[in-house]
């Protein structure tokens, strides 16, 4: 029973590994197709097997890896820091062109319009930060604070604070005042305030 619960996983267990699910994939099919078996009969078997197939096991830091998963210097490489001086600026510390969320080809521009977009912006990058005027601030809104205005400094461009007040008779001017006060805490200047409203 435990030869034929390996032949089925032939494929998956060349592949993986040690990283194999054995107790899902043998262990517990095996128990539920032969519900009289000994667990402890079966794990002797199937360690027995996978010493055979495999070798001896490597001796691991007891934690767990799963296959594609980033491991924890890879992701304090790519984590964006913040500076530790408080006088330092923040840095996004990548090339905008790095910045860019997804390829999405089916919406890209033509050459042409790219070249008149650089010739009229000079290759600056204009962001905005647009919030919402209906309540205060959160510490979503100051990571998307710091990096409108950080992506913006470092390619030469411009941060507008736009609000977007899509239905004006019901925002309240204290939030506005609020959105204001907390950007300039923060250390950044908008080059303009707007409002939505400005276009309807």
């Amino acid at each position: 029973m435990v030869d034929a619960a390996f032949e089925a996983n032939k494929a998956e267990i060349d592949e993986l590994g040690w990283d194999f699910n054995w107790s899902k994939k043998i262990l517990f099919a095996i128990k539920e197709e032969n519900k009289w078996a000994d667990s402890k009969v079966v794990m002797d078997k199937m360690k027995e097997k996978q010493i055979a197939l495999l070798g001896e096991k490597p001796a691991d830091d007891g934690k767990r890896k799963k296959a594609g998963k980033m491991s924890t210097e890879d992701k304090k490489a790519l984590k964006v820091n913040a500076p530790k001086d408080p006088e330092e600026k923040a840095t996004t510390g990548k090339d905008i062109m790095d910045l860019i969320g997804r390829d999405a080809n089916i919406g890209a521009n033509s050459e042409k319009i790219i070249k008149e977009h650089l010739a009229f912006t000079q290759g600056r990058i204009s962001s905005r930060f647009p919030p919402e005027p209906n309540g205060y601030l959160h510490i979503g809104h100051a990571k998307a604070i710091r990096f409108n205005f950080t992506v913006a400094a470092e390619n030469g461009g411009l941060c507008y604070l736009r609000y977007d007040d899509t239905n004006p008779c019901k925002e309240n001017h204290e939030f506005i005042d609020h959105i204001a006060a907390i950007v300039k805490w923060l250390g950044y200047t908008p080059f303009k305030t707007t409002y939505s409203s400005d276009y309807f």
